[in-house]
């Protein structure tokens, strides 16, 4: 899980789009092709986190959000593999002035696809299926320990017994606590 959310992380901020104008060439890189990559990959980190102390119940239900982050992030790629140009449209509006989908895809000259796209969207699959995986094996994994319980119990308040601070105010008002 861990090593698909850092190979989107890394797949998300690479040129995706190399962009040729007629008056510039412009690198669109993932965060601007696929915007919510990042986030979904920060998600199975934290996620991943949480798995390591989660009981049964709540693997199970952190392998199905998991499967769901992955899926997410493919329907983030996707649509930079199938429509390149409409994902670079706003980069390109960004640096000419010109907008309307139809007015950018005529001001496209060339546009070259890097190799991050695809690397994005084999990650997120992978992703997804590890949440698969998780969901179907959360059984066999070992329970957390008892240090990992919700809260230890309170001490009962000391009676009959002096507490510190009475050894303080003797101190003050005095008297030698070694009589």
């Amino acid at each position: 899980m861990l090593l698909c959310a850092g190979v989107l992380l890394i797949a998300g901020n690479l040129t995706w789009f190399t962009v040729e104008l007629a008056t510039s060439v412009l690198e669109v890189d993932g965060q601007s092709a696929a915007p919510p990559l990042s986030g979904l990959a920060l998600a199975s980190v934290a996620l991943a986190g949480a798995l390591a102390l989660a009981p049964f119940v709540l693997r199970i239900i952190l392998g199905l959000v998991q499967t769901g982050l992955g899926a997410l992030a493919v329907v983030t790629v996707l649509p930079a593999l199938t429509d390149p140009e409409g994902r670079v449209a706003p980069t390109v509006t960004a640096a000419t002035g010109i907008d309307g989908d139809q007015s950018v895809r005529e001001s496209v000259l060339a546009l070259t696809a890097g190799p991050w796209p695809l690397v994005a969207l084999v990650a997120a699959v992978l992703s997804a299926l590890v949440g698969v995986a998780i969901t179907a094996t959360a059984r066999r994994w070992p329970v957390p320990g008892r240090r990992y319980a919700a809260s230890a119990p309170q001490a009962a308040p000391l009676q009959g017994r002096a507490r510190a601070e009475d050894e303080w105010d003797a101190l003050s008002r005095g008297d030698d606590p070694t009589s």
